[in-house]
């Protein structure tokens, strides 16, 4: 019995592996992207607050950020998130809710600090501002349309096709306590641009004083009109008198580097200087876990001004792209924005007629 059982041991096993399949799982199909479902409603949110009911009433949408590193940017200070995003129509107005994670509200993106030596002051940018970045095509920019991979990252800030366009940009220290968002233009020729402004009609501007009379003096331009250890990190220009070297400015004492016109949001000029035709809401919230921004946007369907704004009220959708960015420190010339280190998406549809 023991001679025959070896053999069939054996028989039985190369039986048992002849009849045995490798199998190989099939790949998957890719996520389709997201769609933005714009609700029509009958009252416009309050654009004094992101809390208005109207937005728990509304369905939204998560968009990725920050997946794919290579191709559309990755800030490792916001990882790899999803950025909740709602759309609302309100007669001629869009408005556009995101919120997404970020561990800490960077406000002293740009700061003036006095030292040890009295009257002497230095300049810190070092800390950024967060920002918020969407991207619409203007329908004019080829098969490229509002894909952020190509124009930012392989173009160096161009609309590679020859086209246009739009991008609404908000930031942490300059816009946000303006309760505004910096419109600007991507061109094919020129590269990022920022809208026309009216005349001398800023919602902020620096306070550094980098040469005074030749004699190489640095120190801020503006100051609190009633405070020499004003701690907020803003400075608006209706609290703002002309700095004034006096006692009383103590050691490590801390000036925003920017005043904010606040006024300029209900300005009737407004509407003339096609930079600041977005109005936006927003909240920090560090009670929560983990931490948030939310941010409101609301921009008139058509602005009358095509050759710097996307159009929304002719079409049924409008491909977009979105980022954001922890701290961000750019490098500007006038009128001429490069901006750094980013976590972006992939191209997807905001859906203005359903």
């Amino acid at each position: 019995m023991k001679k025959l059982l070896v053999p069939f041991i054996v028989l039985s096993l190369l039986s048992f592996t002849g009849c045995s399949k490798k199998t190989t799982e099939p790949t998957p199909p890719p996520t389709p992207a997201p769609r933005l479902i714009v609700d029509t409603v009958s009252v416009a949110p309050n654009m004094d607050s992101v809390d208005t009911p109207v937005w728990s009433l509304v369905d939204s949408a998560l968009v990725e950020i920050g997946g794919e590193p290579a191709t559309y940017g990755f800030d490792p200070s916001l990882g790899k998130i999803d950025v909740t995003l709602k759309a609302i129509r309100n007669n001629d107005t869009l408005y556009i809710y995101a919120k997404w994670k970020d561990a800490n509200a960077d406000l002293w993106g740009n700061y003036i600090q006095h030292t040890a030596n009295y009257g002497t002051w230095v300049q810190n940018t070092s800390e950024g501002e967060d920002k918020f970045f969407v991207f619409f095509d203007t329908g004019n920019n080829g098969s490229e349309k509002a894909n952020c991979a190509s124009m930012c990252h392989a173009t160096e800030m161009k609309a590679s096709a020859g086209g246009h366009v739009d991008i609404w940009n908000w930031k942490s220290t300059t816009t946000a306590p303006a309760k505004l968002c910096e419109d600007q233009w991507m061109r094919g020729d020129s590269g990022m641009v920022l809208d026309a402004i009216y005349p001398n009609f800023y919602a902020y501007k620096s306070n550094w004083r980098a040469d005074y009379g030749g004699l190489n003096w640095e120190e801020p331009l503006m100051m609190h009109k009633s405070d020499t250890a004003f701690h907020s990190p803003f400075l608006f220009k209706e609290d703002a008198v002309v700095y004034k070297l006096q006692v009383g400015w103590k050691t490590l004492a801390i000036v925003p580097g920017y005043y904010i016109d606040s006024t300029i949001y209900d300005s009737p000029d407004r509407s003339a200087s096609s930079r600041w035709d977005i109005l936006s809401a927003s909240r920090f919230d560090s009670l929560s876990t983990p931490h948030t921004w939310t941010v409101v946007f609301a921009r008139a369907l058509n602005t009358g001004r095509l050759d710097d704004d996307a159009r929304f009220d002719n079409v049924d959708s409008v491909q977009v792209t979105i980022a954001a960015a922890d701290g961000q420190v750019p490098y500007q010339l006038p009128d001429l924005i490069y901006e750094w280190q980013h976590s972006g998406s992939k191209p997807f549809y905001i859906i203005l007629k359903p």
